[in-house]
C-alpha cells in the first residue's frame, strides 16, 4: 500500500495457521529523504463486540505507561475490565496504554476471546470502549459515548507523554517517532477458548 503522506510504503502480511492462529507482520517504509513530521504511534487497531471487555496482561502495570513513563509501573500479570483501562482525564485525550507488553487478552466473562502476543520484541496496547474520533470530537470525559464495541490498540510505539515540566517542555528525542524512519510490527493473534 501507499500512504497519503509522501508516498510512504506500508505492507500488511497475515500468515494463517491450521491451529486458529494469526501472524500480523506491519511494515512502514518511507523514502529516507522525505522530511516527514513526528508520528503519534505506529501500530494497529482492530474492534471486537462489546462483550468481550476482560483484559489480562503480561507487562507493564497496573496503570497506564508511556516510553517515557513507565519506572513506576511494574512488570508483571494484571487484569483490568476495558472500562477500567481508560483514565477519565478532564480532557479526553490519549490514555490507557500499556508498555513493554509480552502478551494480552481480551475475552467475555466466560473466557473466551483473544490472545494477542508479541513475537520480537514486547508491544504496547490500550483497550478503548469509543473510539479515536470520540476523542477528537468530545471536549469532556462525559461527552464520551459507550459504543457497543471495544476499541484495541496494537502498538509497536507511542510517541512519549513529554512535558518534564509543566509549561510544555517537548519530548525527548529518544521517545519520539520520526515519521522517517521504518517501522515493523510483529504480533500473533490466537483464540481464546
Amino acid at each position: 500500500m501507499k500512504l497519503p503522506v509522501k508516498d510512504a510504503d506500508y505492507r500488511l502480511l497475515y500468515d494463517i495457521f491450521g491451529n486458529g492462529k494469526v501472524l500480523v507482520t506491519a511494515e512502514y517504509r518511507p523514502d529516507p529523504g522525505a522530511t516527514m513530521p513526528l508520528m503519534p504511534r505506529v501500530g494497529m487497531t482492530l474492534a471486537v463486540p462489546q462483550r468481550y471487555n476482560q483484559v489480562r496482561w503480561y507487562g507493564r502495570g497496573p496503570h497506564s505507561s508511556y516510553s517515557d513513563r513507565k519506572t513506576g509501573a511494574e512488570i508483571g500479570l494484571y487484569r483490568n475490565s476495558v472500562d477500567g483501562m481508560v483514565f477519565p482525564y478532564v480532557r479526553p485525550q490519549d490514555n490507557g496504554n500499556r508498555t513493554d507488553t509480552r502478551w494480552f487478552s481480551v475475552t467475555d466473562e466466560r473466557g473466551h476471546g483473544l490472545r494477542i502476543a508479541a513475537v520480537d520484541k514486547p508491544l504496547s496496547f490500550s483497550t478503548w470502549p469509543y473510539t479515536v474520533e470520540d476523542l477528537r470530537q468530545a471536549d469532556h470525559d462525559y461527552e464520551l459515548p459507550r459504543r457497543p464495541f471495544n476499541t484495541i490498540f496494537v502498538d509497536h510505539k507511542l510517541h512519549g507523554v513529554g512535558g518534564d515540566n509543566s509549561w510544555g517542555a517537548r519530548t525527548h528525542p529518544q521517545y519520539t517517532l520520526p515519521g522517517n524512519r521504518p517501522y515493523t510490527l510483529k504480533f500473533v493473534i490466537e483464540p481464546v477458548r
